[in-house]
């Protein structure tokens, strides 16, 4: 699978889901196994029992070594290790530089494919032991054997211990994490496998296993048992149909081509408690009415394919994220994200549009959306007593015109403070439809009416605040009179007669000076501002509250709830500044319009442009609009300024950030004016210069060519955080 930035924290938060103890022990090599010395004899912890021979393998280990042992097995039968000790997703993807992915022959025994890609394997009995590690260079890369390593010990008869130095394993110290497996030969015969899931025999010179034990931390205080996470790899030359129930760690399927069908009817569930990976080849439910149940991520690779089952019962429950770059067909089957307990908020992401015919949310945690999601039938907000909210950001909720929504309310609802839009398709004519949106802060929600003859597609989407310029941030927010929060209304085409529209809010969304006895909806329309779009009228509902418009008209909208005309609610606009060194002083300029209520201005200063400090006051004065500050004794090196404006109620905004260059330097600079834009400053203004801008994830987010005269940069309204301004061949990087 492809790394996903966004997706980061999944790992971390399935480790904490995961059977953690305290694991370090440094066992007596001395041929006898003393009553808990490799930990808890229990199995599935340090020890395993083979139910077939009644061989006990144990394992544990410290900072230096790995320690194993077996007993009731003939010390003369050779035992054989693989370890894989720098996992890889999938197990037995990568290349040769990742690993062995071919067995070393032993006695007869070699497999013409491992589980995974081995780092190290070892060859033990009473007279001789060797291990090799993999040279990178084959399918069956083994390096030269390495004679008499470690510590080892035996009782002489059914005993063995055996220390191996982690140096040996992965050429320094201890792994963060490792998978393995092992067996005993007998005879040119195998016996005492580990796990006990693969198959004694045959044994020969072209074996396919497909278990394996995972081992997710070995740090001490917080590490996996050796025994307690049995992981499955197909391994499969041919097709496998009939697939029975399992209980299983991780699930890999990783063959091209490949298609494992499970068995149809009931009593063949799938319990995967760890990751359910499809990076090539199929996986398809058959006609199975019993679930699949997932703990950790599902990860469908572009060369990947997902089909549920086609009979009811056969659905999917994911408990960590879903990453979808391949084939997902959910074949009206639900997924319940329920967050293994809801443990986790999760997330969903991919690779285009995810369809998902039920949609259902069990996770108390919530969902994040970093991709587009199609819900075809079914969105239950709440599903079997546990509901949460589902984040979109950036990314958009498309429900069909046969979805419908259930459960959705003041707990659970669609969180939509980002671009991310909730959209209805195919609204039927005199229907209604209630967009359960709102913010982290508050749920409030949207309903559209279509008056028109046919079906109607709809879109809504609420942020916090309600900003001078329209938008979810940057401007300057209103302070008093308002609902503070701004939906935004789309529809793809405009209908006739206008849909009706009603807008929800709760008591606590409500400002000062706000009075819901005489409200209207105020519209935002770019180029001109906001303005009243309805008369003053009084809300309905006692907490939450509603105001309807019967018609809205526009297409689309940017919408708000004032008690009076908004655009004498907000403050002054800056329209420039600029500052310039004169003499051994720095005169700092700037310029307003449709200032009132202002008391004065307070000038900044910085060395960093981050970080400022106040240098002086100029006093406002009715109608003027342009002001000059004159900072007597400015630092010699570069500094920046900014504005800020203080309101008679003591509110303030501050203006965009001037540079001054140094008094003795001219060279490039850049930085941040405004939450938006970026200023250059060039030691060659009359040259045009290339400017690229990406964004933390490596993404380019604008590219532009600077010409003569140019010095200023737009940024897309919604985009956050540090940025990467590549010019020519220097970079910048700002906060």
């Amino acid at each position: 699978m492809k790394a996903r930035l966004p997706l980061f924290l999944s790992p971390i938060l399935l480790f904490f889901s995961l059977h953690l103890s305290a694991q370090f022990n440094t066992p007596v090599v001395d041929g006898n196994i003393a009553s808990n010395e490799y930990g808890v004899h229990t199995d599935g912890q340090n020890q395993e029992t083979h139910n077939s021979g009644g061989q006990i393998w144990y394992m544990t280990w410290d900072d230096n070594n790995l320690y194993v042992a077996i007993s009731n097995e003939a010390t003369g039968n050779p035992m054989v290790i693989y370890i894989d000790a720098d996992p890889i997703e999938p197990v037995n993807g990568g290349g040769n530089v990742n690993g062995a992915i071919q067995g070393k022959n032993y006695d007869g025994t070699d497999f013409d494919a491992l589980q995974f890609r081995a780092d190290f394997v070892c060859y033990v009995k009473s007279s001789y032991r060797e291990y090799r590690n993999d040279d990178s260079t084959a399918l069956e890369g083994w390096g030269s054997n390495t004679t008499g390593f470690g510590t080892y010990s035996d009782n002489g008869s059914n005993v063995r211990e055996l220390s191996i130095p982690w140096s040996a394993i992965t050429g320094s110290g201890r792994p963060a994490s490792f998978n393995w497996f092992g067996y005993v030969i007998n005879g040119g015969n195998i016996e005492a496998d580990m796990p006990e899931a693969n198959p004694e025999t045959p044994a020969g010179t072209a074996m396919r296993w497909d278990r394996y034990y995972t081992v997710s931390n070995t740090a001490d205080g917080s590490s996996t048992k050796p025994f307690s996470q049995d992981s499955y790899v197909f391994n499969s030359t041919s097709d496998v149909s009939n697939f029975g129930a399992i209980g299983i760690f991780d699930f890999t399927m990783n063959s091209s081509g490949r298609t494992i069908t499970r068995a149809s009817g009931g009593g063949v569930a799938w319990n995967i408690a760890g990751k359910l990976i499809i990076e090539n080849g199929s996986i398809d439910f058959g006609s199975t009415t019993s679930t699949c149940d997932v703990d950790g991520n599902v990860q469908i690779g572009t060369n990947g394919t997902l089909t549920l089952s086609s009979a009811i019962g056969g659905d999917l429950y994911i408990g960590g994220d879903f990453w979808q770059d391949g084939t997902f067909n959910c074949n009206s089957r639900a997924v319940i994200f329920d967050g293994n307990g809801s443990t986790i908020n999760q997330f969903i992401s991919g690779i285009g549009g995810i369809n998902i015919d039920y949609f259902l949310l069990s996770n108390s945690m919530g969902v994040s959306l970093f991709n587009n999601v199609n819900v075809s039938s079914q969105l239950d907000m709440q599903y079997n007593g546990t509901g949460g909210t589902i984040t979109l950001g950036s990314s958009d909720l498309i429900l069909s015109s046969t979805a419908v929504i259930l459960n959705a309310g003041s707990s659970y609802y669609i969180i939509t403070d980002d671009i991310g839009v909730l959209r209805k398709n195919g609204l039927a004519s005199s229907s209604s439809f209630t967009f359960p949106i709102g913010t982290s802060t508050s749920y409030t929600p949207a309903t559209v009416t279509n008056n028109a003859a046919g079906t109607s597609d709809y879109m809504f989407r609420v942020c916090d605040q309600v900003r001078d310029i329209g938008t979810c941030s940057g401007g300057t927010p209103a302070t008093t009179d308002v609902v503070s929060k701004t939906w935004f209304y789309q529809t793809p085409v405009g209908t006739t007669p206008a849909p009706g529209i009603d807008l929800q809010w709760n008591a606590s969304d409500e400002l000062s000076g706000f009075n819901r006895g005489a409200c209207q909806v105020n519209e935002f329309v770019s180029g001109t501002g906001w303005s009243p779009y309805t008369a003053i009228g009084a809300a309905s509902g006692t907490n939450p509250y509603t105001y309807s418009m019967p018609s809205y008209e526009p297409p689309d909208g940017i919408l708000a709830i004032a008690s009076t005309n908004l655009a004498t609610l907000l403050p002054l606009k800056f329209t420039a500044i600029d500052a310039e060194r004169i003499r051994d002083a720095a005169e700092v300029s700037w310029n307003i319009a449709d200032a009132y209520n202002v008391d004065y201005f307070e000038v900044e200063r910085s060395v960093d442009g981050s970080s400022f400090e106040s240098i002086g006051k100029a006093g406002y004065e009715a109608f003027k609009e342009h002001y000059v500050y004159k900072d007597p004794m400015p630092y010699e090196g570069v500094q920046f300024y900014r504005i800020k404006a203080v309101d008679l109620d003591g509110s303030y905004r501050y203006s965009d950030i001037a540079f001054l260059p140094a008094a003795s330097v001219s060279s490039l600079r850049v930085w941040k004016s405004a939450p938006h834009r970026i200023r250059v400053q060039s030691s060659s203004p009359d040259q045009a210069q290339a400017v690229e801008i990406y964004n933390m994830l490596g993404q380019l987010i604008v590219r532009k060519v600077l010409n003569p005269g140019d010095t200023e940069i737009s940024l897309p309204e919604l985009s956050r955080g540090m940025y990467l301004v590549r010019i020519g061949r220097e970079s910048f990087l700002l906060p």
